[in-house]
């Protein structure tokens, strides 16, 4: 399949791409650091980082002008590097959780209900009702 298929198929079924494109920021300010650091690690970019700007160029191009963020660049730099899906997935959990604690803890400053950058009742809750954090 030609990648412009690919995206095109994923934006048509999904609206979007995983690892692109970011809800409040138009670019994420962590790639050209992330470049500089592989870069000064010695690490090169190989296939996969390659795919995944070319990725970005078909997306900023299309309409919907999503760029490049955290997620695709760490999958791919990992793909350059022969994880497995199984050893990326593994990698990625504590790396993903290590950001939980911050926002615990910032969220222990603010009344209850003030956690999401959302006002509560902008969401379409469908769940359990309200319960009281100690």
């Amino acid at each position: 399949e030609l990648l412009d298929d690919i995206v095109n198929n994923e934006l048509k079924t999904y609206r979007r791409v995983p690892g692109y494109g970011r809800p409040k920021a138009k670019k994420d300010e962590r790639i050209r650091p992330m470049l500089r650091f592989i870069d000064d690690v010695g690490h090169t970019t190989g296939r996969y980082v390659e795919l995944a700007f070319a990725i970005e160029k078909l997306l900023i191009e299309s309409r919907r002008r999503f760029h490049i963020n955290y997620a695709a660049l760490v999958a791919a730099i990992c793909a350059d590097m022969k994880f497995s899906a199984m050893e990326f997935y593994l990698y990625m959990i504590p790396v993903f959780v290590a950001g939980f604690s911050a926002c615990y803890l910032d969220a222990l400053d603010h009344k209850q209900g003030s956690f999401f950058p959302l006002r509560c009742e902008r969401i379409n809750y469908h769940g359990p009702d309200d319960r009281l954090w100690g």
